[in-house]
This record gives structure tokens, sequence and C-alpha cells, in this order.
């Protein structure tokens, strides 16, 4: 499926949600979730070069709809869960299911 990867997040009020490095977009969420670990997981180092590539190839990616496995999607959807807060795991999975 392809998703939209600079989606940006937005506060109640509207407003583009920003970080030190600009706008918040899907891509850094996606990014930033694939990178951490939370200290429940325990991951293989398999696992978590799977995660580096995926983080890698979304970082990188110049492609405005970036073509993603269902089953990343999941994996995404799973630690935005975990990792964020209420408003991002929010607009994150309504971007998710454009």
């Amino acid at each position: 499926m392809k998703i939209n990867l600079d989606q940006e997040f937005k506060a109640l009020n509207g407003e583009t949600m920003k970080s030190t490095d600009g706008s918040v977009t899907l891509r850094s969420i996606c990014t930033e979730a694939l990178l951490n670990v939370t200290p429940e997981e325990k991951l293989t180092g398999e696992e978590k070069a799977k995660r580096y590539k995926l983080a890698n190839d979304i970082f990188n990616s110049k492609d405005e709809d970036f073509e993603m496995q269902i089953e990343d999607v999941a994996l995404l959807k799973r630690l935005v869960g975990e990792l964020f807060t209420p408003i991002i795991v929010g607009q994150a999975f309504s971007f998710f299911e454009k």
C-alpha cells in the first residue's frame, strides 16, 4: 500500500506541530518509532536490522507516496501506539488508513 510520508501532524487548534527539525510528519514519527525500543521489548539482531532498514528507507525516500507492505504498516501502528501520545497516535492511525 502507498502511504504519504509527508503528511503533517496538527495540534488541536489546527496549527502544524513543530519539532526542532521542522514540521512533525509521518516520516519523522515512523522513523523515530522504528529506531526506538521500549524496555519491555527483547529484539533479536535480525529484528533490529529489519527495523533499521525500514527506517532508513522511509527517511531517505524521495517519493511522495511510499510503498509499504501491510505487515510493515501493522508494525508501525503497534510501535507508534506504544511510543507516542494520543494526539500523535490518533492522527498517525488515520494517515495509515487513507
